[in-house]
């Protein structure tokens, strides 16, 4: 049975010389040049003896969300199904920077199918110095993924997180996506925009608390207005996202500082729940506002 996973490894020893970094914003849009080359600092780990490079992780052009460049793993491929299991692994991170606050692992996703099992996402500690291997020992953080990889992934991208807080202080580590197919069955899967936040894509009292931000009026499928309160003007960033993850609106706004209302429109909204995010480079505001 066919899984989509995402583990996070502590660095085996030869990546200990490696330059470690506390962020990660990559796109794949310049740093994949080609289908066969990968981003700088990432890497690709094939297990299974005789895996075809074709069931790999490789870069794709102009099929990433918007249409631009991601990364893609396949089991099926040439006609036929494979037995394929391949890694992919971001560069060296260490989040010891972020001690005392809270950080989140963005990334958007797609699958052609799911299983009918339904496929999950893990995530994987070891303080293993060895060679990385399937057989790792690994701790399962499926249920922290928000949303958890589903039919939305199947109907188009969706952009899904990890809180990445527990494991600030654990030293130098690894992300890896990790692709699994049978010989009997496979599908695609596509991966864009891995990022590290300090937004939080999950609403909790002490968010709202941060910057306060409000939906005024009645909200249509086309206008939503905002009341906010920023303690300093500046450039801003607000983004609408449906419950499944997906971003349906985004734009960069001027914030004034004090009290303040923002409208957006001509949306095309269909009768949902919404999330809004509005944030600047120091703090962040979320709210949600219902569409009849």
């Amino acid at each position: 049975m066919r899984k989509l996973s995402i583990l996070l490894l502590l660095a085996i020893a030869h990546f200990h010389v490696q330059a470690q970094s506390n962020t990660l914003h990559e796109n794949f849009d310049v740093a994949c040049i080609t289908t066969s080359g990968m981003a700088s600092g990432w890497l690709v780990f094939t297990p299974v003896p005789g895996t075809d490079p074709q069931g790999a992780w490789t870069c794709s052009p102009n099929v990433g969300r918007d249409l631009s460049n991601c990364v893609i793993c396949s089991g099926t491929y040439s006609g036929h199904y494979h037995l394929d299991t391949s890694y992919l692994l971001t560069p060296l991170l260490d989040l010891a920077v972020y001690n005392g606050g809270r950080i989140f692992l963005n990334f958007d996703s797609k699958v052609t199918s799911l299983a009918p099992s339904g496929d999950t996402i893990a995530v994987l500690l070891t303080t293993d110095t060895g060679t990385i291997a399937d057989t790792t020992p690994f701790t399962n953080m499926t249920g922290a993924a928000v949303p958890a990889i589903g039919s939305g992934d199947v109907s188009g991208w969706v952009t899904h997180q990890l809180d990445m807080s527990p494991y600030i202080n654990i030293g130098a580590f690894r992300i890896a996506f990790r692709y699994i197919s049978v010989a009997s069955a496979g599908n695609e899967w596509f991966l864009d925009n891995v990022n590290i936040s300090r937004t939080p894509l999950q609403i909790t009292d002490a968010d709202k608390q941060t910057i306060p931000v409000t939906v005024v009026g009645a909200s249509t499928s086309n206008k939503i207005s905002l009341s906010y309160s920023c303690a300093e003007a500046g450039p801003g960033h607000l983004a609408l996202y449906d419950m499944m993850g997906r971003e349906v609106y985004k734009e960069n706004i001027a914030l004034a500082a004090g009290q303040n209302t923002h409208t957006i429109s001509d949306l095309g909204l269909v009768p949902s729940m919404y999330v809004i995010k509005l944030c600047n480079a120091a703090a962040y505001s979320v709210a949600k506002v219902m569409i009849q």
